[in-house]
């Protein structure tokens, strides 16, 4: 595909070989095309003599850094524009610099080799650039400042490096400029102020986009490697860098430099509105970007914008300009993070909601549906958990087994629409007056069941004739003036004195007893009690 093509395109994501490219140890492969007109072309941005020396210098095995000085120092501009910004606010230092050996003292090889480069660089390719880049100068300084804050507040150790990459992030748009003239206005007129929407039709039209062709231009400079692949990656998503398999250190570097030109965005862009959603829907895979955080780097860039931007003989706009773009992002953030806030509210207002609803239809799968008592499933779960305390507790646990005495002539001689009252009534008796942790379930018919963890076979004896009398005290309304009485017989047995081998087995003691009982004349409490060989009647 060469250029021109493609163009109608929607959307062109970054591919995964597109990531894999982005940040590989060697040059990116271009596409062929693409890279034989930038190899032939004798316009391509270059750099300056002062920083192919300085360069050279640093990476000399036998670093001397008054010949640093010195050679920074050939050119009066450079070292003045050196020296005014590490005396700006956006260094805070303490005491005044004087000299470029005192800064290097002061900051560092690193941070005056930095500066340097970038002032000589922005020099001398503002001298030859094309007509119609002012707002590409614009977000290339404000991403540059905003990047060195966001080292300073997430404290990545190398905030100058920083300053530099996020500098260089977009010189490409530059060299694709160079090489493919009047295609490239169209595809930069076409993405407007969008730089998300610039790089999707850059790779439309010519298979590559500026970052990939910023990466090839530093390599062929012989930059320091994490500069060209934070270049490389500063159209992926910051949380597309962390998943990676790349040294901590170029994967901050390459998120800070992602994020600085989103955030130079807020300025660069007419809709700050969007531009700072944008800012801030990415800063949520940034641990360290909090609402706060980003405020705090929006504000600090908004101070350092005028005075970095002289140096750089640029106008980014008044201070009152300035600062109304700042008040107009802040005030975003914040409803932002109060929009974002209220979904995460109504998030767990609606878990919260299901839950509860889940935990409603749980417990009514394990209800009866007449009585509302427990049904048999949920005591065949209980009855395993209740053993396996007991056996490991030493405590005792003791069975009820309930049956309505007579009940099939209840239904035959009144309906079952009686039988159906009485059973809601005794289900009522049984239940009245437990303990929280006791349990009382429908068994099937008119059989319940009642467990009574650590209760004994004699208190379990007292609970059930307890309930006998209250069954056999009550009288049911059966319409009009016609009452019912009916009673119930109980067969117990407990887990203690007799050994049973699981829950099953206790409650078959429990149902051997409860025939017992109903044998022997009914509405009446039997034991079981396996040492006296059967069954004995309360």
């Amino acid at each position: 595909m060469g250029p021109n093509a493609g163009l109608s395109s929607a959307s062109v994501p970054l591919s995964e070989s597109a990531l894999a490219r982005a940040l590989q140890p060697s040059l990116p492969t271009l596409p062929k095309f693409l890279q034989d007109k930038l190899e032939r072309c004798s316009t391509l941005p270059t750099l300056p003599a002062v920083a192919i020396r300085v360069l050279q210098l640093c990476q000399s095995d036998d670093l001397d850094l008054g010949q640093i000085a010195a050679t920074i120092g050939t050119d009066p501009a450079l070292s003045a524009k050196v020296l005014r910004l590490v005396n700006s606010p956006v260094f805070s230092l303490r005491n005044e610099v004087r000299t470029v050996p005192h800064a290097l003292a002061l900051l560092g090889l690193n941070a005056v080799r930095t500066l340097a480069l970038s002032f000589s660089l922005v020099r001398d390719l503002r001298k030859s650039q094309q007509v119609g880049l002012a707002a590409y100068w614009k977000r290339s300084i404000i991403s540059a400042v905003a990047a060195r804050e966001l080292a300073v507040v997430t404290r990545f150790a190398a905030p100058d490096e920083a300053f530099l990459a996020a500098l260089l992030q977009d010189i490409g748009m530059l060299a694709l400029g160079r090489v493919t003239g009047r295609d490239y206005e169209f595809v930069a007129t076409a993405a407007g102020d969008d730089h998300v929407r610039l790089a999707e039709l850059e790779r439309a039209a010519f298979e590559s986009d500026h970052a990939e062709v910023g990466a090839w231009l530093l390599g062929t400079w012989k930059l320091p490697e994490p500069l060209r692949r934070a270049v490389a990656a500063s159209h992926v998503r910051v949380r597309d860098l962390e998943s990676l398999n790349q040294h901590s250190d170029l994967v901050g570097l390459a998120r800070i430099v992602r994020l600085s030109g989103l955030l130079a965005d807020i300025w660069v862009r007419a809709d700050t509105t969007t531009a700072t959603e944008v800012l801030k829907e990415e800063a949520t895979d940034f641990a360290e970007l909090t609402p706060a955080a980003i405020e705090t780097v929006l504000t600090r860039t908004a101070a350092a914008m005028p005075q970095v931007a002289e140096l750089f003989d640029l106008k980014l706009g008044t201070a009152d300009e300035i600062g109304s773009v700042l008040d107009q992002a802040t005030e975003t953030l914040v409803m932002v993070t109060l929009r974002a806030a209220r979904q995460i509210d109504s998030a767990h207002e609606a878990i919260d909601s299901l839950q509860h609803r889940t935990r409603v239809l749980e417990e009514a799968s394990q209800r009866d549906k007449l009585t509302g008592l427990y049904n048999r499933a949920r005591f065949d779960a209980l009855i395993v958990e209740e053993f396996a305390i007991a056996h490991r507790t030493g405590k005792p646990l003791s069975v009820i087994m309930a049956d309505v005495d007579h009940f099939k002539r209840v239904n035959d001689t009144y309906g079952h629409a009686a039988g159906d009252k009485v059973l809601v009534a005794v289900s009522e008796a049984l239940r009245g007056r437990l303990r929280p942790r006791d349990m009382v379930a429908r068994y099937g018919g008119e059989e319940f069941v009642l467990v009574l963890p650590e209760t004994d076979a004699a208190g379990s004896a007292v609970v059930a004739d307890r309930i006998r009398k209250n069954i056999e005290a009550a009288r049911h309304e059966l319409g009009g003036t016609e009452f019912l009485s009916v009673t119930m017989s109980f067969g117990c047995a407990t887990l203690g004195p007799a050994i049973f081998g699981t829950g099953a087995d206790l409650l078959a003691a429990a149902d051997q007893a409860l025939y017992a009982a109903k044998r022997d004349g009914r509405n009446q409490v039997v034991l079981h009690r396996p040492k006296f060989d059967g069954p004995v009647a309360v």
